[in-house]
């Protein structure tokens, strides 16, 4: 049979928790963060049943040197929030060692490359890992490149379905001449939307992109936004990484039963016993 791998962007899950309930300045140890985290967490791997969870990180981004004004906004806009990020980011830093070592003995994993994003991660082991089935929870429409190979799924935990996609690569070339806001990726031409990105498509698109002195954008954007454009020192790591994980056919949770109690959330000690049960089921 082959083995069930749910994936998990850790970034993802962390600042939908953060912002479910959006803590002010003031505060310190954001405890409800924590747990409204703890819960999203464990309901993601109840929802989907899997044999093993990789958890993936970011850990900077290769992209950045390649195109310095990728991401480049998200600085000032965590400035212009309420929330204070530093305080967060310190008491994430801290908390995100001290369940590492909590699932250590578990079948949930945590890995991060430097200078990759949990991106790269989930692209290179769905393509390097043919023999899983992968569920990646996200609903993010970067990851239906990813269709194109039959061992992945993608589950929108918000939504509570799965996604799916007729055609993977158009979506991919949609996304390069449009271009990622979020991600300061722009568009190829000012005023190119989705529905004109299909037909461009449909047509010629290097005719169009020859017409528009445009190659060398569209070059720069696939570098962006492609999987397959990962630079291969950083797929190597990433597998490599992938390949030391050591899986177990018996997981303790009392490493998780003892950070409960020692915690001081009491919010996560009242869902204990399920959380438990989560744990051991996955093997």
């Amino acid at each position: 049979m082959n083995k069930k791998v749910l994936i998990i962007d850790l970034s993802n899950m962390i600042m939908r928790a953060l912002f479910a309930n959006t803590p002010g300045p003031e505060e310190k140890q954001f405890d409800l963060f924590k747990a409204t985290f703890f819960s999203s967490f464990f309901k993601t791997i109840s929802d989907n049943s899997p044999n093993a969870v990789i958890c993936c990180i970011d850990s900077g981004s290769w992209r950045k040197d390649f195109y310095p004004d990728y991401k480049s906004s998200r600085s000032a806009k965590r400035e212009q929030s309420i929330v204070n990020f530093d305080a967060f980011f310190a008491v994430w830093s801290n908390l995100l060692e001290r369940i590492k070592k909590v699932f250590e003995k578990t079948n949930i994993k945590f890995i991060e490359v430097p200078k990759c994003e949990a991106d790269d991660l989930i692209g290179v082991i769905t393509k390097y890992n043919p023999e899983w089935e992968i569920t990646n929870v996200s609903s993010d429409r970067d990851f239906f490149q990813l269709f194109k190979y039959p061992n992945y799924h993608q589950y929108d935990g918000i939504k509570k379905e799965f996604l799916s996609t007729l055609n993977p690569d158009t979506d991919l070339l949609v996304k390069i001449i449009t271009g990622d806001r979020g991600d300061d990726v722009p568009s190829l031409k000012k005023g190119t939307g989705v529905k004109t990105a299909e037909k461009i498509i449909n047509n010629d698109l290097q005719a169009w992109l020859d017409e528009n002195n445009l190659n060398e954008a569209f070059q720069r954007n696939t570098k962006l936004v492609s999987f397959e454009a990962i630079p291969t020192e950083y797929v190597q790591a990433i597998r490599e990484k992938v390949n030391k994980i050591t899986w177990t056919e018996q997981p303790s949770a009392k490493d998780f039963s003892s950070f409960v109690m020692n915690s001081g959330l009491s919010l996560l000690s009242v869902n204990q016993s399920e959380y438990v049960a989560t744990i051991l089921n996955v093997k």
